[in-house]
């Protein structure tokens, strides 16, 4: 599991803090960064100053540390504040066990399930149909107030863990070697947990009675001789208490008896890792709970157990995942840690729409300032245009007026340019033009001389569409050695300037010479186009 941050965590004791901070390293492993332990008194005015004073020190130690706001914590509860059971549920696959679980907390929680919070683990596979099941409660109330109480203090619970669950999760962590039954003595001021870890079996049992020492503020009053009896009789009192809890362990959960036993707890459990190893006959050792774990610094061992059990949390493959946070409580834990995004989020949104608000209105006022300058040069292009209209139309009056005159210039260049062309075209000898005259169909379009005078109708427009333009020659040939052959030779010339499609159309009129005359008549008619 890939982390940057800080992995903070802290155990809740009866008489003591405890809060770390860790860091995940290379190969899966935990480095303790921080450690703190706080005393606390005995006696408080109320609850509400109970949590006072924890929230001043969580937001004390997170200020020394400089983890940053918001960051998440995972705590572990004494076992005072715990309901924890261990039960054996019939069931041929997980689903069957699951499905009993909300009727086996009804009966072995002796609260309403509706005060209460609880989370439950199958431990390890089931034998001979019958399943391992560890069950831990605490009431809402312990839970909503240890949640204030961290949110206070600037962190978000990420996870609550049962204390002697994570001192079992630190002894698998270090212990992955530990063949056989191993039995883990948690001492403490008022009470002492007695873990068996065996394979995949556990079981923990927690004594309710003083533990083998008594508070050290109380020991100045007693005579040394009275503290020594004393001492011999917790020492009696926690053997008879171990040999009864490996009996009960032996006889109804199968166990086996344990081959070394580890203690772990108050600073004096020397002493009592010497007395038991005399009186039991079996191997005694310190529990170790940083055998796995690199350190900045050496802090105490003898109660960092459930510390580094709770840390274990981060890792993959952690034996037992109890997590006493509902459903609805890490919803709601992920919003609230989502709000200041969300905040920040509306913001940015609102300074968007204040930033649109602003560029729209500076474009309206910048649009508005272009389409009047747009409006008053458009006033001064009509005006223009207006100018440009008026010459415009004293241009096509003009050209109206100038039209007829080329035209007729143009007529005026045509019957030169045709006589030219004829000239061109004409042999040198023996043939001369005697008539030249436009025609529409037959019928000539100039006025003889005698009618010069009178008045002459145009050839209808049809006509004149329906026949076309022709231009009808008419002369004589002289008595050559050519004979026809030069009028042939006249048409053929006029073919490049005239369209002739077919030549025998155009020559009209060609007298045959029969040596009588001395000059012969041809007529041609060609097409103007």
């Amino acid at each position: 599991m890939a982390r940057d941050s800080k992995i903070c965590v802290a155990e809740l004791g009866t008489r003591s803090v405890t809060l770390a901070a860790f860091r995940l390293v290379a190969a899966g492993g935990l480095l303790l960064h921080s450690l703190t332990q706080e005393k606390l008194t005995a006696d408080f005015p109320s609850k509400s100053s109970c949590h006072e004073h924890l929230k001043t020190l969580l937001r004390e130690w997170r200020e020394k540390e400089k983890i940053k706001w918001g960051e998440r914590l995972t705590v572990g509860l004494a076992s005072e504040s715990l309901l924890i059971r261990f039960l054996k549920l019939p069931g041929t696959c997980l689903e069957d066990v699951q499905a009993i679980m909300d009727f086996e907390a009804q009966q072995n929680i002796p609260l309403p399930l509706n005060e209460t919070v609880w989370d439950y683990q199958i431990i390890g596979p089931a034998f001979e149909g019958i399943w391992d099941v560890v069950l831990v409660a605490t009431r809402k109330t312990v839970f909503s107030e240890l949640k204030q109480t961290a949110m206070g203090a600037g962190f978000f619970l990420e996870r609550v863990d049962a204390a002697p669950l994570a001192l079992y999760n630190a002894f698998r962590f270090n212990y992955a070697d530990a063949k056989g039954c191993s039995l883990i003595i948690e001492c403490q001021m008022d009470s002492m947990n007695l873990i068996f870890s065996e394979n995949e079996k556990l079981l923990i049992h927690t004594a309710r009675f003083p533990g083998p020492f008594r508070n050290p503020s109380a020991a100045d009053k007693f005579p040394e001789a009275v503290l020594l009896r004393e001492w011999e009789n917790s020492v009696e009192r926690t053997q008879r208490e171990i040999e009864h809890s490996i009996a009960f362990y032996c006889n109804h959960h199968g166990g086996a008896l344990p081959s070394r036993i580890f203690i772990c707890g108050t600073p004096e459990i020397s002493g009592l890792q010497q007395a038991l190893k005399e009186k039991m006959q079996i191997e005694v050792n310190i529990f170790n709970p940083l055998r796995n774990i690199q350190m900045t610094a050496v802090p105490p061992l003898a109660s960092l157990g459930s510390i580094i059990g709770l840390a274990t949390r981060e890792l993959k493959n952690v034996p037992l995942e109890i997590n006493l946070l509902s459903s609805e409580s890490i919803r709601e834990i992920a919003f609230i840690r989502k709000k200041p995004f969300l905040t920040a989020s509306a913001f940015c949104l609102f300074l968007t729409l204040i930033n649109g608000w602003l560029y729209f209105s500076k474009a309206i006022a910048l649009k508005t300032s272009t389409l009047k300058n747009a409006e008053a040069q458009l006033s001064t292009l009509e005006i223009r245009a207006a100018e440009f209209q008026r010459l415009r139309s004293e241009k096509e009056q003009l050209t109206a007026r100038l039209i007829p005159i080329l035209e007729a210039l143009q007529r005026g260049t045509i019957w030169p340019t045709l006589i030219n062309a004829l000239e061109t075209s004409l042999p040198p000898k023996f043939i001369w033009i005697t008539r030249l005259e436009p025609i529409v169909g037959n019928q000539p379009v100039l006025p003889s001389p005698s009618e010069w005078d009178k008045p002459r109708k145009q050839p209808e427009q049809a006509a004149a569409l329906k026949t076309g333009w022709h231009l009808l020659i008419e002369g004589l040939y002289l008595e050559n050695p050519s004979q026809a052959k030069v009028v042939d030779q006249f048409v053929h010339n006029l073919a490049a300037l005239f369209s002739i499609p077919d030549k025998t159309q155009v020559i009209r009129l060609r007298d045959t010479p029969d040596g009588e005359h001395w000059a012969y008549r041809y007529s041609l008619i060609l097409p103007l186009n």
